[in-house]
């Protein structure tokens, strides 16, 4: 705070002898620089969920003091170092305390990152499958990481002669980044042949079930 103040000072000359002395103090204010919109740009855009980062960037526009960004989740108003979920997010900059400046923060209405769901997990399962002859049913199948099947279509049992139907459904800890995370899969299990002999111009025939199968024989 500007002002003087004046103290009473008990000293000592060369001889030793106390003596007092009225001293006037004068104070004077500092008034520091502020920050304004105007000393820095900040560049940012939307984007879909790919697992990244999508921050935004500022550039200063004059020698102000160091700042940081970070984000503020909309949904549940939580603040994240850079935003990679799918949501909206609120952009606030802060500029720290200097000699020369204060300390101050912004956070425009209009300073939002969109991040979009992705349509589906880039290991999306096939909504048609032929199973190996070894599989029995459809727990037996083996499906990408994160995916399992449901718990009400595991014991189903597989048919060479039809399909069935069986729901697959992502559970990676990401999958509120996805549209879609469920597939309803079509199964047929393949039949195993045997038997018969191909030819240059006709295939193996299956003794089992009469199907032919295999490759031609060109020797």
């Amino acid at each position: 705070t500007a002002g003087t103040q004046t103290i009473i000072a008990r000293m000592k000359d060369e001889d030793g002898n106390i003596f007092e002395q009225e001293i006037t103090l004068n104070y004077h204010k500092v008034i520091k620089n502020k920050v304004t919109l105007n000393d820095f740009t900040l560049s940012y855009k939307d984007g879909t969920y790919n697992g990244l980062g999508h921050p935004a960037k500022y550039q200063a526009t004059k020698d102000i003091p160091t700042a940081k960004i970070t984000y503020i989740d909309l949904s549940d108003s939580s603040i994240c170092d850079e935003p990679i979920n799918a949501g909206t997010y609120q952009i606030r900059i802060t500029f720290e305390e200097t000699d020369t400046y204060d300390a101050c923060e912004f956070a425009l209405d209009e300073w939002k990152i969109v991040i979009a769901k992705k349509a589906t997990p880039d290991n999306m399962v096939a909504s048609t499958m032929e199973s190996s002859h070894d599989c029995k049913k459809v727990s037996d199948i083996v499906l990408p990481e994160n995916w399992q099947w449901t718990d009400s279509d595991i014991n189903k049992k597989l048919f060479y002669d039809k399909a069935i139907e069986a729901t697959a459904r992502y559970v990676g800890k990401d999958r509120n980044n996805y549209l879609t995370t469920s597939v309803v899969v079509s199964i047929v299990r393949s039949e195993e042949h045997y038997g018969g002999v191909a030819s240059c111009i006709t295939l193996k025939v299956c003794e089992g079930c009469g199907a032919s199968y295999g490759e031609y024989d060109n020797q």
